[in-house]
């Protein structure tokens, strides 16, 4: 009501002699220049700001501030649009066609900045403040569970980051990273044996000689990732996550953000099926936060022997 009685004042308020504005006017062009300046301002500070390793956007920076901004931006665009009509209307010479091009563009201008606020609310991660100080930002993942991330506040726009976390409760006292991941990877291998060994046990008599050659190959190659990744990766990537592409194919994602994407991928295994080649990809990001294989950038391969368990840095990023 007070935006439809803002714009109704200065569509009826004449205009001044002498190209003299108004108080209105000039409430409305300040706010304008305002309203633009502090946009770019945040685009400055969003590009040109230095994030180290590890370091993050606070989520109130990169979500709520856009929202509003393009809130008020839809508000001033429409009392714009409103004012430069009347001014064409005062000007009869094909003021409708003027006055109808106006508003085509004021609607696919307002219809744009709508979009925008529809993608930032796409956003759905979320932090959780501990008493101690930390925070824990959860990661919603599609078809998968959730992930979590333990940072501390480095200051008012950033979020620097401490370890891995295992939920919402997982707050303890930061430890080093390498402690986590030693913990919680260290002894995945026999994990995984023992559990391999189970599921065999539990399913030998329903399983054919083919379907047992699948799981023991699936096993080598979960064995090879782990071992690329702790070998090579870990030092710079604190995550390790298995997922999987639309055609079924596994990968393990090491690092993930709303900007990038890094993951490390069984490619083949050689002539004589004794060794295994994996690639190490990096894919950037859409706006929306889509990406595809497509368009994934070779940051190294590695090879991996079956037998003696040994890992390789081949150091090629292209085919």
């Amino acid at each position: 009501m007070m935006l439809r009685s803002f714009i109704q004042d200065i569509e009826t308020e004449p205009i001044e002699p002498e190209n003299k504005m108004s108080f209105k006017m000039k409430t409305l062009v300040a706010a304008t220049m305002i309203t633009v300046i502090v946009s770019l301002i945040y685009i400055g500070v969003k590009i040109g700001y230095p994030l180290s390793d590890g370091e993050i956007f606070r989520l109130w920076f990169i979500r709520t501030v856009p929202i509003i901004l393009l809130l008020i931006l839809q508000c001033l665009n429409i009392i714009w649009t409103c004012l430069l009509s009347r001014i064409i209307k005062m000007n009869k010479k094909k003021s409708l066609l003027k006055r109808t091009l106006l508003w085509v563009v004021g609607i696919i201008e307002v219809l744009a900045m709508a979009l925008g606020i529809f993608v930032n609310m796409l956003n759905d991660d979320s932090e959780h403040y501990n008493s101690n100080g930390t925070v824990i930002v959860k990661t919603p993942v599609w078809l998968d569970k959730p992930s979590y991330r333990l940072y501390k506040e480095e200051n008012i726009l950033v979020l620097q980051f401490l370890r891995n976390a295992d939920g919402i409760e997982d707050i303890d006292d930061p430890i080093i990273q390498q402690e986590y991941l030693d913990k919680k990877y260290g002894d995945l291998e026999k994990e995984s044996e023992h559990q391999g060994e189970n599921n065999n046990e539990s399913s030998l008599n329903d399983m054919t000689t083919e379907s047992q050659q699948d799981l023991e190959k699936i096993k080598k190659i979960d064995e090879g990732c782990l071992k690329i990744y702790q070998t090579y990766i870990k030092d710079t990537d604190a995550e390790y996550r298995k997922d999987y592409n639309a055609k079924g194919y596994s990968y393990i994602v090491t690092f993930e953000d709303e900007t990038q994407i890094r993951y490390l991928m069984y490619d083949r295994d050689d002539q004589e099926g004794t060794k295994a080649q994996y690639v190490y990809y990096k894919n950037i990001k859409s706006t929306g936060g889509s990406w595809s294989t497509m368009d994934a950038e070779i940051l190294d391969m590695y090879q991996y022997d079956y037998e003696s368990k040994e890992v390789k840095d081949l150091e090629q990023t292209s085919w």
